[in-house]
Protein backbone atom coordinates (compact mmCIF):
# COMPACT_ATOMS: atom_id res chain seq x y z
CA UNK A 1 0.00 0.00 0.00
CA UNK A 2 1.58 3.77 -1.20
CA UNK A 3 2.91 5.29 2.23
CA UNK A 4 3.78 2.15 4.08
CA UNK A 5 6.99 0.60 4.46
CA UNK A 6 7.85 -3.50 4.31
CA UNK A 7 8.02 -3.36 8.29
CA UNK A 8 4.75 -1.54 8.40
CA UNK A 9 3.21 -3.95 6.16
CA UNK A 10 4.44 -6.72 8.11
CA UNK A 11 3.35 -5.38 11.21
CA UNK A 12 -0.23 -4.62 9.33
CA UNK A 13 0.01 -8.36 8.37
CA UNK A 14 0.78 -10.03 11.16
CA UNK A 15 -1.60 -8.66 13.42
CA UNK A 16 -4.24 -9.38 10.51
CA UNK A 17 -3.17 -13.02 10.69
CA UNK A 18 -3.28 -13.39 14.40
CA UNK A 19 -7.41 -14.32 14.10
CA UNK A 20 -7.83 -14.00 10.42
CA UNK A 21 -9.78 -17.29 10.20
CA UNK A 22 -11.43 -17.08 13.72
CA UNK A 23 -12.90 -14.28 12.73
CA UNK A 24 -13.47 -15.09 8.85
CA UNK A 25 -15.83 -17.71 10.28
CA UNK A 26 -18.17 -15.35 12.11
CA UNK A 27 -19.21 -13.83 9.18
CA UNK A 28 -23.12 -13.98 9.02
CA UNK A 29 -23.55 -15.98 5.59
CA UNK A 30 -27.40 -16.26 6.48
CA UNK A 31 -27.68 -12.74 6.69
CA UNK A 32 -25.51 -11.90 3.75
CA UNK A 33 -26.29 -14.30 1.55
CA UNK A 34 -23.07 -14.60 -1.35
CA UNK A 35 -25.34 -16.10 -3.97
CA UNK A 36 -27.69 -13.34 -3.78
CA UNK A 37 -24.95 -10.74 -3.89
CA UNK A 38 -23.44 -12.48 -7.02
CA UNK A 39 -26.64 -12.33 -8.46
CA UNK A 40 -27.04 -8.38 -7.64
CA UNK A 41 -23.61 -8.18 -9.04
CA UNK A 42 -24.62 -9.34 -12.69
CA UNK A 43 -27.52 -7.54 -12.59
CA UNK A 44 -25.85 -3.93 -11.64
CA UNK A 45 -23.43 -4.52 -14.21
CA UNK A 46 -25.90 -3.58 -16.53
CA UNK A 47 -27.36 -0.53 -15.31
CA UNK A 48 -30.03 -0.45 -18.00
CA UNK A 49 -31.66 -3.57 -16.68
CA UNK A 50 -31.85 -2.94 -13.14
CA UNK A 51 -35.83 -2.45 -11.75
CA UNK A 52 -36.82 -0.99 -8.38
CA UNK A 53 -36.83 -4.28 -7.10
CA UNK A 54 -33.44 -4.65 -7.85
CA UNK A 55 -32.42 -1.31 -5.80
CA UNK A 56 -34.62 -2.71 -2.81
CA UNK A 57 -33.15 -5.91 -3.23
CA UNK A 58 -29.30 -4.34 -2.79
CA UNK A 59 -30.33 -2.52 0.01
CA UNK A 60 -31.86 -5.29 1.74
CA UNK A 61 -28.98 -7.14 1.09
CA UNK A 62 -26.18 -4.40 2.42
CA UNK A 63 -27.89 -3.46 5.46
CA UNK A 64 -28.56 -7.16 6.16
CA UNK A 65 -32.13 -7.30 5.93
CA UNK A 66 -35.17 -9.33 4.51
CA UNK A 67 -36.99 -7.94 1.71
CA UNK A 68 -39.92 -7.61 3.68
CA UNK A 69 -38.44 -6.01 6.58
CA UNK A 70 -36.07 -3.21 4.90
CA UNK A 71 -40.36 -2.34 3.29
CA UNK A 72 -41.51 -1.89 6.26
CA UNK A 73 -38.68 1.07 8.10
CA UNK A 74 -39.78 4.19 6.38
CA UNK A 75 -35.84 5.72 6.92
CA UNK A 76 -35.04 2.97 3.72
CA UNK A 77 -37.98 4.24 2.04
CA UNK A 78 -36.72 7.82 0.83
CA UNK A 79 -33.22 5.63 0.13
CA UNK A 80 -35.12 3.64 -2.40
CA UNK A 81 -37.09 6.16 -3.90
CA UNK A 82 -34.01 8.30 -4.92
CA UNK A 83 -32.09 5.73 -6.50
CA UNK A 84 -35.21 4.65 -8.55
CA UNK A 85 -37.03 8.60 -9.28
CA UNK A 86 -32.77 9.27 -10.30
CA UNK A 87 -32.31 6.01 -12.24
CA UNK A 88 -32.79 6.93 -15.83
CA UNK A 89 -31.06 10.16 -15.47
CA UNK A 90 -28.02 8.19 -14.20
CA UNK A 91 -28.34 6.23 -17.03
CA UNK A 92 -28.63 8.99 -19.33
CA UNK A 93 -25.10 10.11 -17.62
CA UNK A 94 -22.80 6.80 -19.14
CA UNK A 95 -21.06 6.92 -16.01
CA UNK A 96 -17.75 5.35 -17.19
CA UNK A 97 -16.03 4.72 -13.50
CA UNK A 98 -16.62 4.17 -10.24
CA UNK A 99 -16.07 7.06 -8.83
CA UNK A 100 -18.19 8.96 -11.65
CA UNK A 101 -20.62 6.92 -10.84
CA UNK A 102 -20.10 7.68 -6.83
CA UNK A 103 -20.05 11.32 -7.39
CA UNK A 104 -23.11 11.56 -9.45
CA UNK A 105 -25.51 9.69 -7.14
CA UNK A 106 -23.64 11.54 -4.02
CA UNK A 107 -24.48 14.68 -5.75
CA UNK A 108 -27.64 14.24 -6.76
CA UNK A 109 -29.60 12.32 -3.87
CA UNK A 110 -30.25 12.53 -0.15
CA UNK A 111 -29.01 8.63 0.12
CA UNK A 112 -26.55 8.03 2.73
CA UNK A 113 -22.91 7.39 1.72
CA UNK A 114 -23.01 3.60 2.97
CA UNK A 115 -26.23 3.04 -0.17
CA UNK A 116 -24.22 5.32 -2.60
CA UNK A 117 -21.32 3.49 -2.19
CA UNK A 118 -22.69 -0.38 -2.43
CA UNK A 119 -24.78 0.65 -5.15
CA UNK A 120 -21.72 1.84 -7.14
CA UNK A 121 -19.51 -0.99 -5.74
CA UNK A 122 -22.42 -3.17 -7.57
CA UNK A 123 -21.96 -1.32 -11.27
CA UNK A 124 -18.20 -1.48 -10.58
CA UNK A 125 -17.08 -4.03 -8.13
CA UNK A 126 -12.99 -3.70 -8.94
CA UNK A 127 -13.00 0.04 -8.33
CA UNK A 128 -15.18 0.63 -5.04
CA UNK A 129 -14.95 -2.12 -2.38
CA UNK A 130 -17.84 -3.17 -0.22
CA UNK A 131 -18.44 0.09 2.68
CA UNK A 132 -19.61 -0.27 5.73
CA UNK A 133 -18.78 1.12 9.55
CA UNK A 134 -17.09 -1.90 10.63
CA UNK A 135 -14.33 -2.08 7.26
CA UNK A 136 -13.67 0.94 8.27
CA UNK A 137 -13.33 0.61 11.91
CA UNK A 138 -10.60 -2.65 10.46
CA UNK A 139 -8.31 -0.30 8.82
CA UNK A 140 -8.03 3.01 10.90
CA UNK A 141 -7.10 0.17 13.53
CA UNK A 142 -4.49 -1.43 11.55
CA UNK A 143 -3.12 1.84 10.18
CA UNK A 144 -2.93 3.43 13.09
CA UNK A 145 -1.01 0.24 14.40
CA UNK A 146 2.16 1.60 12.59
CA UNK A 147 1.32 5.58 13.02
CA UNK A 148 0.57 5.96 9.53
CA UNK A 149 -1.70 8.92 8.79
CA UNK A 150 -4.73 7.58 6.80
CA UNK A 151 -7.31 10.18 6.51
CA UNK A 152 -10.14 8.38 7.26
CA UNK A 153 -12.27 9.64 10.24
CA UNK A 154 -14.98 7.76 12.26
CA UNK A 155 -17.88 8.26 10.06
CA UNK A 156 -16.10 8.56 6.46
CA UNK A 157 -17.96 10.35 3.78
CA UNK A 158 -15.32 10.82 1.11
CA UNK A 159 -14.22 9.25 -1.93
CA UNK A 160 -10.69 9.73 -1.02
CA UNK A 161 -11.79 7.34 1.79
CA UNK A 162 -13.08 5.08 0.24
CA UNK A 163 -9.83 4.90 -2.19
CA UNK A 164 -7.51 4.04 0.79
CA UNK A 165 -10.07 1.48 1.90
CA UNK A 166 -9.67 0.01 -1.64
CA UNK A 167 -6.32 0.09 -1.58
CA UNK A 168 -5.99 -1.53 1.83
CA UNK A 169 -8.30 -4.16 0.33
CA UNK A 170 -5.87 -4.59 -2.35
CA UNK A 171 -3.05 -4.67 -1.52
CA UNK A 172 -3.33 -6.90 1.80
CA UNK A 173 -5.54 -9.35 0.39
CA UNK A 174 -2.66 -10.32 -2.40
CA UNK A 175 0.19 -10.39 0.30
CA UNK A 176 -2.52 -13.47 2.07
CA UNK A 177 -3.05 -14.96 -1.20
CA UNK A 178 -7.29 -14.49 -0.87
CA UNK A 179 -9.81 -13.08 -2.87
CA UNK A 180 -10.75 -9.53 -2.23
CA UNK A 181 -14.16 -10.46 -1.19
CA UNK A 182 -12.76 -12.78 1.43
CA UNK A 183 -10.65 -10.26 2.92
CA UNK A 184 -13.62 -7.60 3.14
CA UNK A 185 -15.50 -10.58 5.15
CA UNK A 186 -12.77 -10.55 7.33
CA UNK A 187 -12.17 -6.99 7.43
CA UNK A 188 -15.79 -6.31 8.76
CA UNK A 189 -15.99 -9.01 10.93
CA UNK A 190 -12.60 -7.97 12.43
CA UNK A 191 -14.01 -4.22 12.82
CA UNK A 192 -17.47 -5.37 14.54
CA UNK A 193 -15.99 -7.91 17.01
CA UNK A 194 -12.58 -6.79 17.45
CA UNK A 195 -11.40 -3.05 16.77
CA UNK A 196 -12.14 -0.73 19.44
CA UNK A 197 -15.05 1.99 18.43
Amino acid sequence: MNGLSEDDCSTILGKIDCFYTELLGKYEEAKYNEQEYERLGTIFRSPKNVVRRDIEDALAWKYGKTHENLLKNPKYEGVISSFVDGWPSFLKENAASGDAVFNYWSERTGSTFISVSFVTHLIFPTEIPIVDQHTFRAIRYFLGQVNFNHGVRKVPGSLAEIHTLQEFVKSFAERRNVSRREFDKYLMMFGKHVAPR
